[in-house]
């Protein structure tokens, strides 16, 4: 195809000798492009010239935050996912045919998997893809908002004799607490007066004395939703230390919080509450947060051709922007096996199904990725030892955890070991939701946020 991406890239490739993708491959060897016209002839030694199937999976980097179109001609059947969302369904016998279809995908590595088969007659295959146009740069100058904690906005809440000051930290002032193992006792919120309606990366500042503890649980409220951030005080000195980027409507009811429990031994720890900043997205910097894509969310109308039920269903119906942001399902929901573990910054998640991971990070942003591990494959490094209580995560989580990066900076140890379980999944024009019996409902959006309802 002229003017796409259609080469360059690593896939693994697995055949069998049916057309149902069903029991060991017969090949299995990597390959650069998926561009066949194989005819009436066999795919390599050993693969049957007709009623075979191929499955190509690949780590795929795309350089823009924006909508592309990805094409696939096919003869016979043909089904493309990416991140784990179906994108592409056109797994019936055809002649020769080309389909499309459009994802916002945001920067960086996303999974691609393609599969094929072919019944009778001429085998032909091609997978590629175009960029739209990359967004427009921001409009608006960049500009901070800064809430110190002897600001108007900053309010602390909690027994004023466990409250305590230092002339330390930002403009010279910080207040700070002992930590508390599990009971609340005191507790603080930063409440900005945003001019406008958008994007804020939003910092923390942590002084230099009277902030040791190792999880300061920042929450932030925003636009109806609530995000946490995990962050290790003691390993700063009169820094800011960024909570992620969120999308604020600049009301009176939005706001950063933290209190005094981090889990760790009760009066063990200091907490420094000192000054927060939000810092629009038009300021340069790291973003930890994607924007919302700059593309028109798919609507969808009660005509969707697959209706979500149970509990999905409850959480699409029920939730306005749920249902407007991801749209129409792809396909119906799926129960599959998986596995789940929790993190002190978020989780992990498997699907079995296609071997793909998902990191899901308590900044409001999610991952995912290949599960490259297979059995006989170190399940740990025994060089890393966590702390007492904590877990290194094993096998396609800790390969992930220890080879890709930012992932271990985000979710920091495991808070348990873990688990296999049958999980829900299912598709959507705008993203995924998965369940499981013990951690629920998660909706993860093609732009690279996620909320759980």
């Amino acid at each position: 195809p002229v003017g796409g991406e259609l080469a360059s890239h690593q896939w693994r490739t697995e055949h069998f000798n049916n057309p149902w993708l069903l029991g060991a491959a017969v090949l299995v060897r990597d390959e650069t492009a998926i561009n066949y016209n194989w005819g009436y002839n066999a795919p390599a030694p050993g693969v049957a010239a007709e009623n075979f199937s191929v499955r190509w999976t690949g780590s795929v980097y795309f350089g823009l935050n924006t909508e592309y179109t990805f094409y696939a001609t096919s003869d016979d059947g043909v089904r493309v996912w990416i991140d784990g969302g179906l994108l592409i369904d056109r797994w019936q016998d055809q002649s020769a045919t080309t389909v499309s279809a459009k994802r916002y995908l945001t920067e960086g590595t996303h999974p691609v998997i393609v599969e094929y088969y072919d019944r009778t007659g001429p085998a032909v295959i091609q997978f590629w893809w175009e960029p739209g146009a990359p967004p427009s740069p921001p409009s608006v100058q960049p500009f901070e908002i800064i809430v110190d904690d002897q600001d108007p906005g900053f309010q602390k809440a909690g027994p004023t004799s466990s409250w305590y000051f230092r002339s330390v930290g930002y403009k010279g002032h910080t207040y700070w607490t002992y930590n508390s193992d599990a009971q609340l006792y005191n507790s603080a919120k930063w409440f900005p007066q945003l001019p406008q309606a958008g994007n804020y990366q939003v910092y923390a500042f942590v002084p230099k004395q009277r902030a040791d503890t190792k999880n300061a649980r920042y929450r932030i409220y925003h636009s109806g939703q609530e995000h946490s951030y995990s962050i290790d005080q003691s390993i700063y000195f009169d820094k800011w230390v960024s909570l992620g980027t969120y999308y604020f409507a600049a009301n009176s009811t939005e706001y950063v919080y933290l209190d005094d429990i981090t889990g760790e031994p009760y009066a063990s720890k200091k907490i420094g509450f000192d000054a927060v900043k939000f810092v629009s997205t038009a300021q340069p910097g790291p973003a930890v947060t994607p924007a919302p894509p700059p593309v028109t969310p798919v609507t969808p109308t009660p005509t969707c051709s697959i209706a979500p039920i149970l509990g999905f269903g409850q959480v699409w119906n029920t939730n306005p922007t749920v249902r407007q942001r991801l749209g129409c399902p792809t396909q119906a929901e799926i129960s599959t096996w998986s596995a789940e573990e929790t993190f002190i910054g978020g989780y992990m998640f498997w699907r079995g199904d296609l071997r793909l991971i998902y990191a899901v990070y308590n900044n409001g942003t999610w991952q995912s990725f290949v599960d490259n591990w297979d059995e006989g494959q170190m399940e740990s490094d025994p060089a890393i030892v966590p702390p007492a209580g904590r877990y290194q995560p094993k096998r396609g989580f800790g390969k992930v955890w220890r080879e890709q990066a930012g992932v271990r900076d985000k979710l920091s140890w495991a808070t348990a070991e873990e688990r296999g379980l049958q999980a829900s999944w299912q598709a959507y024009n705008g993203g995924l939701m998965l369940w499981t019996q013990t951690l629920g409902v998660f909706v993860l959006y093609n732009d690279g946020t996620w909320i759980q309802p």
